[in-house]
């Protein structure tokens, strides 16, 4: 077993692989049922599948991996092969997008069985999905998976997990979604995690200043700001942490760089919320509650995840 593969998937246990329980353990790489993990696919960054003996052999061709990629981002729906065939391939026509897809899903089935997981992949004359019970595990998905959850949570659903799950999902976004890949499927979709990806920090950085772990809640929220510079939320996060955190100067001066943030990537200027904290902090007076807090947050963006 490759150590890149044990490294980037074992410390994951308290995030369910596909097709486990919450609570499945991955001691062993072992999903729900006995089943062994076979294939461990990051889509954050880089494109990269991994086995337990090393790279996943044939899905070097960008084509295969692309098909492979919108596959699993469709997940748990199946795809309808002629929209799938146009999504992918439209540029050359019908008949002809037909043809490249026949002949990307030949070469993906070949490379899948290839290392042990044929069966992850069926196909009929007028459907393709992935097999939600093959040993799979996508960082993307367990990300997507975290945040319904958040998101049940919100409307009094039961939620498994805590936060340490929650912790470990915002971890997972090393990257923007298929980094480097510009067709419209890919640019949707990436947008889609990003934003649950900001909402899940959110409500890591409001659980950060719940319980006084100021230093994890600025080190994600520092991370964040880094993926989308303008998130006004993540800034006011982080001045409340600072200030909490017994840190006033730093507080105000990321009043500062939120300022200059919105000004140099939107051309606005704080909203009065954030404003007022700025001067909350300021004067020396006590902080108010954040308004609606992440819970808000998360429910206007449900939608995002249907």
């Amino acid at each position: 077993m490759t150590e890149a593969f044990r490294r980037d998937t074992d410390p994951l246990a308290g995030v369910a692989p596909d097709g486990a329980d919450a609570g499945a353990s991955t001691d062993g790489l072992l999903l729900s049922g006995g089943a062994s993990l076979m294939l461990r696919i990051q889509l954050f960054g880089r494109f990269e599948a991994l086995t337990a003996d090393g790279p996943a052999r044939g899905l070097a061709s960008r084509k295969v991996q692309e098909l492979l990629s919108c596959l699993l981002l469709e997940r748990p729906r199946p795809a309808q092969r002629d929209q799938f065939a146009d999504r992918l391939w439209g540029d050359g026509g019908s008949a002809h997008s037909r043809k490249y897809l026949r002949q990307a899903l030949w070469r993906l089935q070949a490379a899948l069985a290839a290392n042990g997981c044929g069966r992850l992949l069926r196909t009929d004359a007028e459907w393709i999905e992935i097999d939600d019970e093959a040993g799979l595990w996508v960082d993307a998905l367990e990300l997507r998976r975290t945040y319904e959850r958040r998101c049940a949570a919100v409307e009094g659903r039961p939620q498994p997990g805590g936060d340490e799950a929650l912790m470990r999902a915002v971890d997972l976004y090393t990257a923007p979604l298929l980094e480097g890949w510009y067709d419209d499927w890919c640019l949707a979709a990436r947008d889609e995690h990003r934003a649950m990806y900001l909402a899940l920090v959110d409500r890591l950085l409001a659980r950060a200043e719940a319980t006084g772990q100021w230093e994890m809640g600025l080190s994600r929220g520092r991370r964040a700001l880094a993926e989308e510079p303008a998130s006004e939320r993540v800034h006011r996060r982080l001045m409340r942490l600072h200030h909490l955190g017994g840190d006033r100067t730093a507080a105000l001066r990321q009043f500062l760089l939120c300022t200059a943030a919105l000004e140099r990537e939107l051309r606005v200027r704080p909203a009065q919320e954030t404003v007022r904290l700025y001067e909350q902090i300021r004067d020396g007076l006590p902080l108010a509650d954040d308004p609606g807090g992440a819970e808000t947050a998360a429910r206007r963006r449900v939608s995002i995840a249907v």
